[in-house]
């Protein structure tokens, strides 16, 4: 046995860069394999997440009136967020990757096989014609008959039969690159003419069976790499221990093979970790390229080449392991369990009967402690293609026992595949035959009850979707299938068995949060509080800090904690960057009336708010008050994507200005909605809220500065419209400026929503008299003794005065 890695450095320089990259190649499929078995579901089927908005109950500002504490009536939005299992989805990259390197994993093979002797080739050759001629070249292009396939086949035969008969001098890597750009001209160019939406769905439909049948052949023939390494571990030093050794390894190596024979033929359930059977196939795999020289003294007389059996080996390695990838990178559960039943049947057969070959012909010079390896491939007595044989017998009465259940599985994954790719072009109606065709193979798969859920979700059909939902539960349940059952239940207003529903995944899947965060939904729909709570915890537990969860939770506590409970979880918010998380902790904050601070909003005024950007810019802006920038909420509004939030932007855009801007435009935009519709209860709290804003603007007492210029006068108008000690000084100032018009605007405007204040009725009586506008300083005389008789008697003597100045000055320039 030969254990170097250096078996190729001998080779011309161009054969070893082909089969480096080619390992190169092989290694980068291995790993992408790992990336689709860990993705697995996730590689077709995503979460979605629902947003749900909901208001609760606060009071901005609270302030001490005379009558008490005034306190402004308001909202704040919450969101409540779930999860919502998508529709199956076509992983159209993962077909161009898998018929991608089936394409290269063939041009390997073809090299190959022009280099072996001419019985053999013609074999090979003839094994590989048939197989393409199976790809069904002339459906690509809507015609009938075989001539389209016929040309391109006699096309390949010609270029293979011309580098083994004509060309034999020609170079690995010219023979290599003419195949494979033979393949890719080929290729482009009945895709180009398809008349598919996507033409390499079909592709890799119809290269399925050829990768199963050749990947089976490469699979049985390496199903023996890890017992005959541990040959080679238990004699690579010489002792009386040998056999032992390399029987303890092998029948704990055998006995994990079966335990998952058993377990996957359901024979045994039992809660422990088994051998996977993709991490035996790359480790097998792997362990491969290095007995190349071992496999040369197997095949001398068919592989005449050390290279070319490198380059078939490679090859075939490449196209099994492609083959593996794109079931779980579709999701293809029957086409998974085919792959698990080919390694595993192949090594638990071949792993006993290559204990039985090492031990019947090598038993003695175990005794003797000598060093096996070296001979394993020259047999004292039976060799090793008898054992071959009799492991295919036994695969086949295997096989047999399950009544060839795994051929109905391959079937079930070849129709999946054809599903696939009627839905990538949309053609719904095939696609569902072809589903129900697998269906008919396998009723119980995952891939095709859930693919024609989500055909029947397509057509708004709850009740369909619900039946393969429950199938798809049948073998292999999922998260996703679970949450549609549920979700269908819901859509028909059948509450409880969707609650059922969950409660059942959340036993099959205790950690998930997903099915966690939907059931503390139900719970809380249900007024169930206790229970949903129970649940958002256990969701934020297994989430691994996850901003849904999390923002779950802070909308629990806003719409259902006490103050004090709630107080407490304000200090344990986190910094997340997700809307819906910051609409509601500005949601819990509101409600404990917590301190204004500055809020960052990132949100792009260019595209349309979705429900928790929403929340968060609304609750922001009635949080600030007046610290920070104004949020351009009224550019918000204004879209017409924006059309259902417009009319909460636009108040929120109000109070932003009573805090921030000019509070006389928010007290004529509260009047002008409360004028609206008297009747509604809409109109009656803008009444309301008016009301109370006016009566806290008039109780205010916190301007003290001096007015010095225009802008100080116009910005403290803005922010204090009806404070008697501003309105003086403000109309001194414009008096003194000779703006007495200004002076006039600003009382009168004040007097909209002051007549209960008789201060402000005298300055405004008295600024009317300034600008000669006598008539109306009569009305409003007229109208102050009718409301405040005491103080028209304290006032009358000065307005006499100021009416008899202005008479004296009207008689000195007569």
């Amino acid at each position: 046995m030969n254990h170097s890695f250096a078996f190729w450095k001998h080779w011309q320089k161009n054969t070893q860069w082909l089969f480096l990259s080619a390992l190169a190649l092989l290694l980068t499929s291995l790993v992408g394999l790992a990336y689709y078995y860990v993705n697995y579901l996730e590689n077709v089927i995503h979460w979605d997440i629902l947003s749900e908005l909901d208001d609760i109950t606060i009071s901005l500002d609270p302030a001490q009136s005379a009558d008490g504490m005034l306190h402004i009536p308001s909202k704040a939005y919450i969101i409540r967020e779930q999860f919502l299992a998508s529709t199956m989805r076509i992983n159209i990259e993962a077909s161009w990757i898998f018929t991608i390197l089936a394409i290269i994993a063939l041009s390997l093979i073809y090299t190959g096989i022009t280099f072996i002797s001419r019985t053999w080739y013609l074999i090979f050759t003839g094994i590989s014609v048939f197989l393409l001629m199976t790809l069904q070249w002339d459906l690509f292009l809507n015609r009938t008959g075989n001539w389209v396939g016929f040309c391109i086949i006699i096309g390949f035969a010609g270029l293979s039969y011309f580098f083994h008969a004509f060309k034999r001098d020609a170079s690995t890597v010219l023979r290599f690159s003419t195949f494979l750009v033979y393949w890719l001209i080929v290729g482009s160019i009945t895709i180009k003419m398809s008349s598919y939406l996507s033409a390499i769905t079909h592709f890799s439909t119809q290269l399925i069976p050829q990768v199963f049948i050749l990947s089976a052949l490469f699979i049985f023939g390496m199903a023996y790499e890890i017992p005959k390494w541990f040959v080679f571990i238990s004699t690579r030093a010489q002792g009386s221990q040998n056999l032992l050794n390399f029987v303890v390894l092998t029948l704990i190596y055998w006995f994990n093979i079966l335990l998952v024979f058993l377990h996957n033929n359901k024979v045994i359930d039992w809660d422990m970790l088994y051998l996977n059977p993709f991490l035996l196939f790359g480790l097998s795999t792997i362990l491969g390229i290095w007995s190349i020289t071992d496999r040369m003294i197997l095949a001398a007389k068919v592989l005449n080449h050390e290279f070319a059996t490198t380059l078939i080996y490679i090859g075939l390695a490449i196209l099994s392991t492609s083959g593996i990838f794109y079931a779980f990178a579709t999701a293809n559960d029957p086409m998974i369990e085919v792959w698990e039943d080919i390694i595993i049947y192949s090594n638990l057969v071949m792993g006993i009967l290559f204990f039985l070959y090492v031990l019947s012909n090598f038993y003695g010079l175990f005794q003797q402690g000598l060093s096996v390896s070296k001979v394993l491939y020259k047999p004292l007595s039976l060799p090793i293609y008898v054992f071959r044989i009799m492991a295919l017998i036994i695969l086949v009465a295997l096989f047999s026992m399950k009544s060839f259940y795994t051929l109905n599985q391959a079937v079930a994954s070849y129709y999946n595949s054809l599903g696939d790719h009627q839905v990538a072009n949309h053609d719904y109606r095939f696609a569902e035959v072809a589903y129900k065709q697998a269906i008919g193979a396998e009723f119980r798969n995952h891939k095709t009850n859930y693919a024609l859920a989500s055909l029947a979700l397509l057509q708004n059909d709850n009740e369909t979707a619900a039946v393969y939902f429950k199938r798809a539960l049948a073998k292999n349940p999922s998260p996703y299938a679970y949450e549609g059952l549920a979700r269908s239940f819901s859509d028909r207003d059948r509450f409880f068995d969707a609650m059922f529903t969950l409660k059942e995944a959340s036993k099959h899947f205790p950690k998930n949060t997903e099915i966690l965060t939907n059931l503390a939904y139900l719970y809380n729909k249900a007024k169930q509080l206790d229970s949903s709570l129970i649940y958002l915890e256990k969701a934020q537990e297994f989430s691994s800090n996850s901003p849904i969860t999390a923002s779950n939770l802070v909308a629990f506590w806003a719409k259902n904690g006490k103050l004090a409970t709630q107080k407490e979880y304000i200090q344990q918010l986190k910094a997340f960057d997700y809307p819906s998380y910051q609409a509601n902790a500005l949601a819990l904050k509101l409600s404990t009336q917590a301190q204004s601070e500055v809020v960052e909003i990132s949100a792009n005024q260019q595209k349309a708010l979705d429900v928790s950007t929403f929340a968060w810019i609304y609750n922001a802006a009635l949080f600030q008050k007046n610290l920070g920038t104004a949020i351009p909420l009224r550019d918000f509004a204004q879209k017409a994507e924006n059309d259902q939030y417009s009319e909460d932007l636009e108040f929120a855009h109000a109070m932003q200005q009573f805090y921030k801007g000019d509070k006389q435009l928010t007290f004529e935009q509260l009047q002008a909605w409360a004028s609206s519709d008297t009747s509604s209860n809409k109109a009656q709290y803008y009444q309301v809220l008016l009301n109370t804003l006016v009566k806290k603007e008039s109780t205010s007492d916190n301007f003290s500065e001096n007015i010095v210029d225009a802008k100080a006068a116009q910005l403290a108008i803005y922010q204090h419209p009806l404070n008697e000690k501003v309105l003086e000084k403000v109309s001194a100032f414009y008096n003194n400026n000779k703006k007495p018009e200004e002076a006039h605007r600003m009382l009168n405007n004040a007097l909209k929503w002051r007549k209960d204040n008789p201060a402000i009725w005298q300055m405004y009586i008295l600024q009317c008299l300034t600008i000669g506008m006598e008539p109306y300083a009569e009305d409003a005389m007229i109208e102050l003794q009718k409301r405040f008789p005491t103080d028209y008697q304290r006032f009358l003597p000065q307005y006499q005065a100021k009416i008899a100045l202005i008479e004296k000055q009207s008689a000195g320039f007569q």
